[in-house]
């Protein structure tokens, strides 16, 4: 515990002057500093190089061939040189630059998809952030009137007015909430480390006591069924698929088309042996593709065009499922939270406050209030759960969807 509260105790002070972002602003800086998100701008200037280096021009690099010889009757010497010039006039450039393209475009796909994966681990855990932060402040204002009472039964201890047991009931009581706000720090501080990585903010401070867990985040759309299929087709990481699928499809007319013989013009010159005249003339090159023809590079990228197909369908499904799964989760925790917020907490309140009173009039003991109104606390720790299950959940929707649903 004392490790623990070092922690703490070392990140906070550092953090509170500091400013706390807003979500928005959270999400801003993740969208440009994440790790994920850099890597992804990363692969797509790589492509960009790849178009730039398939946009050559149809004409290769002239390249010369020299060949010198007597013969053994005439020692005359024969020169003859063979100046070659390739050129591509079978599509090869054209498949070249459009699987190029393609590369770009999947690129650029995987960067929406990275920042849609980004932008969600943002809401968790900025969400997480603000609940661990609602924690901590029930478990020190727990902690704090839980002290209170345990002076309070102390000192009635000294005059002999209670019992050991209310006494040492007291005392528990103060070790539980003291449990529960290190908990709740520790919560905080690991939160914080992740939304730190994922904005790039070292000086990101703690949210202010006044921003609190007040309730579920609200989806902006309609979120029914026709929303949400238009949604599911418009999500990142499946267009990110759909661009792998076309680049390995591009790939395998490339190496269609390099498997075509490259035409190569010839022009000739030199100086014959036997009375050194001059030579001249001009032919072509062909190559036959019969044995070599890419047939391995070919069936790789058949294989992955299959592959990335297969997954398509295989994610659609899934992400179709999560999809509603959170939907329905941030529907469904809404509805728990208004009812234990309009009868549910006010209603244990209550409780708490009856027992207390029949405890002064000596109608009932101690623990029957502690009960009561760890019940009270439960209750209002259970609807911090619900609250984080509700932004993990609006945390997915922003991932698969590609923005704040």
């Amino acid at each position: 515990m004392a490790l623990a509260l070092s922690l703490v105790a070392l990140l906070f002070p550092r953090a509170a002057h500091a400013e706390w972002p807003s979500l928005d602003s959270a999400v801003r800086l993740s969208r440009t500093r994440a790790l994920a998100a850099l890597e992804a701008e990363a692969e797509v200037a790589q492509a960009n190089g790849a178009l730039t280096g398939a946009k050559v021009s149809v004409f290769g690099n002239p390249y010369l061939e020299m060949q010198f010889d007597r013969g053994t009757l005439n020692p005359q010497l024969q020169a003859l040189g063979f100046l070659y010039f390739p050129v591509e006039l079978l599509g090869q450039r054209g498949a070249r630059v459009d699987e190029a393209e393609k590369y770009v475009n999947w690129r650029k796909l995987g960067l929406v998809d990275a920042r849609a994966y980004v932008t969600g681990e943002t809401v968790s855990t900025w969400g997480e952030v603000v609940i661990a932060r609602s924690r901590m402040d029930l478990a020190t204002d727990g902690e704090a009137a839980a002290r209170k009472e345990a002076e309070f039964f102390g000192e009635r201890l000294k005059a002999g007015d209670t019992t050991q047991y209310e006494a040492s009931l007291a005392e528990a009581e103060v070790a539980r909430w003291v449990q529960a706000r290190v908990e709740a720090q520790l919560k905080m501080a690991t939160a914080m480390s992740r939304l730190t990585q994922l904005t790039a903010k070292v000086d990101i401070g703690a949210p202010p006591k006044e921003i609190s867990a007040s309730g579920p985040p609200r989806l902006k759309g309609s979120w029914d069924d026709a929303y949400l299929t238009q949604a599911l087709e418009r999500s990142p990481l499946l267009a990110k698929i759909r661009g792998q699928r076309d680049f390995y499809s591009a790939s395998i007319d490339r190496y269609k088309a390099e498997r075509l013989p490259q035409f190569t013009f010839e022009l000739i010159g030199g100086r014959g042996a036997d009375r050194g005249e001059g030579r001249y003339g001009a032919g072509f090159v062909l190559g036959f593709p019969f044995t070599r023809r890419y047939q391995g590079e070919i069936a790789k990228a058949e294989a992955a065009r299959d592959h990335a197909a297969s997954h398509y369908e295989l994610y659609k499904r899934v992400l179709d499922t999560r999809m509603r799964t959170s939907r329905s989760t941030l529907l469904e925790v809404g509805k728990a939270i208004d009812q234990l917020e309009k009868s549910g907490i006010p209603a244990l309140t209550r409780a708490v406050d009856a027992a207390f009173e029949a405890y002064k009039l000596g109608k009932t003991d101690i623990s029957r209030v502690l009960l009561t109104r760890r019940d009270l606390a439960n209750t209002r720790s259970r609807r911090l759960d619900l609250l984080e299950i509700a932004w993990r959940a609006y945390g997915d929707l922003t991932t698969f969807s590609g923005d704040l649903p």
